[in-house]
């Protein structure tokens, strides 16, 4: 059942902070590369629930790469693979992802790093496309031979660079919400960010409770969108949901009024919009334009500043499941993960001057949890993989983690990694707290 919240703070933690640094040796300079991580704020710590290590915050400014010359533990460092959508349609993800990781590594490296070698990103934009995601993996293994992959942004060059990590035998954490990526379990594939299965169950327990029966999906035609129409599909009728229409959009597509006056003819409960945006929130405006009064759902792959600003007016009144981190200060107290969220936004906002999203805390927690997993195991990757599968109580800005053989997302059956959240006065805000 969805439950109302209340507002509430209790800010008690520890997080590990840092700088990323380079040594001058005999007046030989050695050189990085594109992207150069700033001093970060000295920021408060957070203390996780049970477990172990605590790591970063937020950070970065420019795209491509921040290369550092030598082997993947070189010396005095250790080398980590990044892959984000900077640019491209999911640009609104891979952004503040970029920042996220560049901001952990700094108060990371301020600390001393792990085990007193600092972290050194080596961080490559996809531009949103697959296949370029699938080239920057192996450069970052083959080339800069580095221990452990962070990345993508999306679902889809997210599966574009799983099987490649999988061959190579090296631990991945991904960005992407497919659960496809999940299912079955990959040895080497690992994620932060809520399976859309957990999603979609949200909504469901949402509809019964509403007794909406009847549903219409308007979907991205990207691999993100795809995973959503398909499990819709798969479990809608065995929950008891009758799915009256199902269409699709080009991600580039500017305009969806055919496709939902398509949906509107077969008179559903509820429509919900699967994708990231703008698709969702052109949706949203063509809804407002034709009239639509019935209820209106986007994906929590939609839930972030950009639907706000594009949609306007017309993102009144829509639905959405998402991450806690929307809208954290209306979060009950005793809520484990409200201080470190809090934290984390309060970071990053004075290191860059705007706010993150959910998207940016999916790469903050894939930081944190896979840095805790290197300092527990060294620099093996079969450790390093061993170590993450072996998480449990790990407290992050979505939710506290508990990963299994079984569970490479960390988060199954766990409600409590999801809100409820209706647009008010083009803002979002907390409806309910799935139980």
């Amino acid at each position: 059942m969805m439950r109302y919240s209340k507002p509430t703070a209790n800010p008690n933690f520890r997080r590990i902070l840092g700088l990323l640094s380079l040594s001058l040796l005999l007046g030989l300079l050695v050189a990085c590369g594109d992207e150069t991580a700033t001093p970060a704020p000295a920021a408060t710590t957070a203390k996780a629930v049970t477990t172990a290590a605590a790591a970063a915050t937020t950070a970065s400014a420019a795209s491509t790469t921040a290369a550092v010359a030598g082997a993947a533990t070189s010396g005095d460092e250790i080398k980590i693979g990044v892959v984000v959508s900077a640019t491209g349609p999911n640009a609104s993800l891979g952004a503040p992802q970029r920042n996220s990781l560049l901001l952990a590594q700094e108060q990371l490296n301020a600390k001393g790093g792990i085990n007193g070698k600092k972290v050194n990103l080596v961080i490559l934009d996809d531009e949103s496309k697959d296949d370029l995601a699938a080239s920057h993996i192996k450069k970052l293994i083959n080339e800069e031979k580095v221990i452990a992959i962070i990345g993508s942004s999306g679902s889809g060059p997210s599966l574009a660079m799983a099987p490649i990590a999988q061959e190579s035998q090296i631990p991945m954490l991904s960005m992407g919400s497919t659960f496809k990526l999940m299912e079955p379990v990959q040895k080497w594939i690992f994620k932060s960010p809520p399976n859309d299965v957990l999603y979609w169950n949200q909504l469901f327990d949402f509809f019964k409770e509403k007794n909406y029966k009847k549903l219409a999906l308007l979907h991205d035609s990207n691999a993100y969108g795809v995973s959503g129409k398909d499990f819709l599909q798969k479990l809608g009728p065995e929950k008891g949901f009758e799915i009256t229409g199902v269409e699709s959009y080009d991600s580039k597509a500017v305009d969806t009024k055919t496709q939902l006056t398509k949906l509107q003819a077969s008179k559903p409960d509820a429509y919900i919009v699967w994708g990231t945006n703008p698709g969702p929130a052109i949706a949203a405006k063509n809804r407002s334009d034709l009239g639509i009064e019935t209820p209106f759902f986007v994906s929590g792959g939609a839930a972030n500043q950009q639907f706000l600003d594009v949609a306007g007016d017309a993102a009144n009144g829509v639905y959405t499941g998402a991450g806690k981190i929307l809208v954290s200060e209306a979060l009950p107290d005793g809520d484990p993960i409200k201080p470190l969220v809090s934290q984390y936004l309060k970071d990053y906002k004075a290191k860059f001057g705007s706010d993150s999203n959910q998207f940016g805390s999916f790469a903050w927690d894939n930081f944190n949890i896979l840095t805790a997993a290197i300092a527990k195991a060294g620099p093996d990757k079969a450790k390093i993989r061993d170590a993450i599968e072996q998480t449990t109580g790990f407290a992050g800005t979505q939710a506290v983690y508990n990963y299994t053989a079984a569970d490479h997302n960390g988060l199954e059956g766990n409600k409590t990694a999801l809100v409820m959240i209706l647009v008010k006065d083009k803002k979002f805000s907390l409806q309910g707290v799935w139980k």
